[in-house]
């Protein structure tokens, strides 16, 4: 026989891992850099994070205080 219980709240629905990169904070016009000596990962992140979140991103490839990296723009 199973006891049947009331009041016992269910756990919130569990979506899989965090994002590795802050898409959702992202306003248009901020920007954020990755040092990565290509950019082929992080490219594939954002052209995915665009498709579920519906904004645009722009990625490229640059150096920043002698670190070569990519930096991602939220434009819309």
């Amino acid at each position: 026989m199973y006891e049947i219980e009331n009041g016992i709240e269910a756990p919130e629905k569990h979506r899989g891992r965090e994002p590795k990169y802050p898409w959702r904070e992202l306003e248009i016009g901020d920007s954020f850099f990755v040092a990565a000596p290509n950019g082929r990962s992080i490219s594939s992140s954002a052209w995915h994070a665009q498709r579920r979140y519906g904004f645009t991103l722009v990625v490229r490839t640059r150096e920043e205080n002698g670190v070569k990296g990519v930096r991602v723009w939220r434009i819309e």
